[in-house]
C-alpha cells in the first residue's frame, strides 16, 4: 500500500502520464484518492487556517507576558533639563549640577499586566476560534471525501450504463442486417429499416451524453485530487454503521458562539480597572551646566499603575456588537440544526428504500432479460412487430439504468450521511 501511495504521489508531482489515465498504471484505490486529496491546495488552505488560528491564540497568550525593551536617545533642549530628579540638598557649591541642554541616555524598560480582565477573555476567545478552525478543517475534508465517493459512484453508473447501451446497440446492429435483407428483397417495408436506424441513432446520442458526463466527472475528481481517471475505482461498503449522535457542522457553530460569548466578556471587562507593573532604569550623561564637565547619572523606578475608563463611547458599541454576534450564532445553530435534522432523516429513509429498490431493480433486470429473449424469438418468427420488439430492448436498458442509478444514489446517501455526522468516510469505503 505504501508503494502504491508513493507511486501515486510521484505521478501527481511529476505530471506522469501527460493527461493519460492513472488507471493505466498501478490500480488505484479510494484510499489513494483520499490521500491525494489531503495533499491538494484546498486541504492545505484549511491546514493554514488552523495554523493561523493557533497563532492568533498564541498572540493572546503573549499579551500576558512581561515586555522588556532597551532604549537610547539623544536630545537638545531649549532650557536646562535635569538628568534625573535631584534633591535640593544634593546641589552643593562646587559640585557638578546634573542639568544640561544636550542629553544622551540609554536604559531598560519593563512592563507586565497584573490584572486586565479583557486579556483573559480574549485568550479564551482565541482558544475557541482555534478549536472551531480544527473542526472546520475536518468538516471540509469529509465533505470533499464524500464528493469523491459520489463522483466515483456516478462514474461507475455512467460506465455501466454505457456498456449496457453498447450491448443494446450491438444487438440492434446485428438485427439490422436481417431487416436490411428483408427490405432489399421486398419482404419488409423500408420503414422498418428506418425505425431501427432511428433507435440506433437514439442510442448513439445517449452514449455521447454519457461520454460528456464522464468527462465532467473526471474533471471533478481531478480538481480534488490532481489524478486523472478513465475508469471508476471499485468500491465496497465496509460493514460499519454510521454514528449518528452529533452533527459536525453544529460543533463549528457552537465553538463560534462560545467565542462570541468570550468576546462579550472581553467587552464587559474593558469597563474594569486595569492593573499593570512597570520598571525603568536609565543612565543619562551630558555636560554639567555649571562646571561643563561630562557627567552621568543613573536612575531607576518601579511601580504599579491602575487605569479606569471613565467615559469611552466605543466600549458600549463594542459590547452591543458582541451581543449581536451571540444572537446571530444562536439563530444559526437553530437554523442549521433544523436543516441537518431534516436532511439526515431524509437520507436515512432514502437508504432504507434504496436497499429495497436495488433488490427490485435486480429482479427487474432479470425479468426484462427473459422477456427480451422471448420477444426476440417472437419477432424473428413473425409473431411480434418490430415496434413491439424494440420496446423490449428499451425496457431492458431502462431496467439496467435504474439498477445502476440506484447503486450510485446509495453511495451518495451513505457518504453524505457520514459527512453530516462527522464519521470517518475512509473507514466506510473499501
Amino acid at each position: 500500500m505504501r508503494f502504491k501511495l508513493r507511486f501515486s504521489v510521484l505521478a501527481l508531482a511529476l505530471g506522469v502520464f501527460a493527461g493519460q489515465s492513472a488507471w493505466a498504471g498501478t490500480p488505484l484505490t479510494m484510499h489513494d484518492l483520499f490521500e491525494a486529496l489531503k495533499a491538494q491546495p484546498q486541504t492545505q488552505l484549511d491546514q493554514l487556517a488552523q495554523a493561523q488560528a493557533k497563532t492568533e491564540y498564541q498572540t493572546s497568550v503573549d499579551a500576558l507576558y512581561p515586555k522588556l525593551t532597551v532604549f537610547g536617545d539623544a536630545n537638545h533642549n531649549s532650557q536646562l533639563k535635569n538628568f534625573m530628579p535631584v534633591a535640593p540638598s544634593a546641589l552643593t557649591p562646587g559640585s557638578d549640577f546634573p542639568f544640561a541642554y544636550n542629553l544622551m541616555s540609554y536604559g531598560v524598560e519593563a512592563g507586565m499586566p497584573l490584572y486586565v480582565s479583557s486579556l483573559y477573555a480574549l485568550k479564551a476567545k482565541a482558544q475557541k476560534l482555534s478549536e472551531a478552525a480544527d473542526i472546520q478543517a475536518r468538516l471540509n475534508l469529509l465533505q470533499n471525501e464524500a464528493l469523491l465517493v459520489g463522483y466515483n459512484a456516478d462514474l461507475k453508473y455512467s460506465l455501466s450504463l454505457t456498456e449496457a447501451l453498447k450491448a443494446q446497440r450491438a444487438s440492434l446492429s446485428e438485427g439490422r442486417k436481417t431487416v436490411k435483407i428483408k427490405v432489399d428483397s421486398g419482404r419488409s417495408p423500408r420503414i422498418e429499416l428506418t425505425n431501427i436506424d432511428q433507435h440506433i441513432n437514439s442510442l448513439d446520442q445517449k452514449l455521447l451524453g454519457l461520454k460528456i458526463q464522464r468527462a465532467k466527472l473526471r474533471a471533478s475528481i481531478y480538481s480534488l485530487t490532481h489524478i486523472q481517471l478513465t475508469q471508476p475505482i471499485p468500491m465496497t461498503a465496509a460493514n460499519q454503521t454510521i454514528n449518528q449522535q452529533d452533527f459536525l457542522a453544529l460543533k463549528v457553530v457552537d465553538k463560534k458562539k462560545q467565542a462570541a460569548e468570550k468576546a462579550l466578556d472581553a467587552a464587559k471587562g474593558a469597563y474594569y480597572p486595569k492593573v499593570s507593573a512597570y520598571a525603568r532604569w536609565s543612565d543619562t550623561y551630558g555636560d554639567a551646566y555649571n562646571t561643563h564637565q561630562n557627567i552621568s547619572r543613573d536612575f531607576g523606578t518601579i511601580g504599579l499603575k491602575v487605569t479606569v475608563p471613565l467615559f469611552d463611547a466605543s466600549l458600549s458599541t463594542t459590547k452591543q456588537k458582541t451581543q449581536q454576534a451571540i444572537d446571530e450564532a444562536t439563530l444559526n445553530h437553530q437554523k442549521i440544526k433544523q436543516e441537518l435534522t431534516a436532511k439526515a432523516a431524509s437520507l436515512n429513509e432514502t437508504l432504507k428504500q434504496l436497499v429495497e429498490q436495488k433488490k427490485l431493480a435486480i429482479q427487474s433486470v432479470k425479468n426484462q432479460q427473459i422477456l427480451l429473449k422471448t420477444a426476440k424469438v417472437s419477432y424473428q418468427t413473425g409473431r411480434m412487430t418490430q415496434e413491439e420488439y424494440l420496446r423490449y430492448e428499451d425496457k431492458l436498458s431502462l431496467a439496467k439504468a435504474g439498477l445502476y442509478q440506484t447503486e450510485a444514489n446509495w453511495w451518495h446517501a451513505k457518504a453524505t450521511l457520514a459527512f453530516l455526522y462527522g464519521n470517518n468516510i475512509e473507514e466506510l469505503v473499501k
